[in-house]
């Protein structure tokens, strides 16, 4: 029975590091139908799609910044009677989060430690050609 027994949502740590977007290709998704009957020939019809992402699937992941991405297709019967212009509208959502660091690349770190072993040399040079 509903409401019987509380249950408590739990999300297990989730890292996201190295995915720049969020789709149907990296992530598990569900299409909508929704179907128009009785329309009309010269008239606009406006279908609005409201859904709700749990905040705790993205509080408890870490990441920088992920690109959520949906598609929304069109499709008609009568090709002929209604106009659909585009057929398919990608719909992209940017999420953040703020104070999470971000990994330095592995060039970055070979690249400053070789710099700093070449300007190390290049002081000792320095030095002991002075005589210090």
């Amino acid at each position: 029975k509903i409401g019987v027994k509380s249950h408590e949502a739990s999300f297990s740590e989730e890292s996201l590091r190295g995915t720049e977007t969020l789709d149907c290709k990296s992530a598990k998704c569900a299409s909508i139908k929704c179907i128009l009957n009785d329309t009309e020939l010269l008239n606009n019809y406006y279908v609005k799609v409201k859904t709700r992402i749990w905040s705790g699937t993205f509080l408890s992941a870490t990441y920088q910044t992920v690109k959520l991405t949906s598609s929304v297709d069109v499709e008609t019967f009568n090709p002929d009677l209604l106009i659909v212009s585009p057929k398919q509208l990608p719909v992209v959502l940017t999420v953040s989060k703020p104070g999470e660091k971000g990994e330095v690349p592995v060039g970055v770190i070979v690249g400053s430690v070789i710099g700093g072993l070449l300007l190390l040399a290049l002081a000792v040079g320095l030095l002991w050609k002075f005589g210090f």
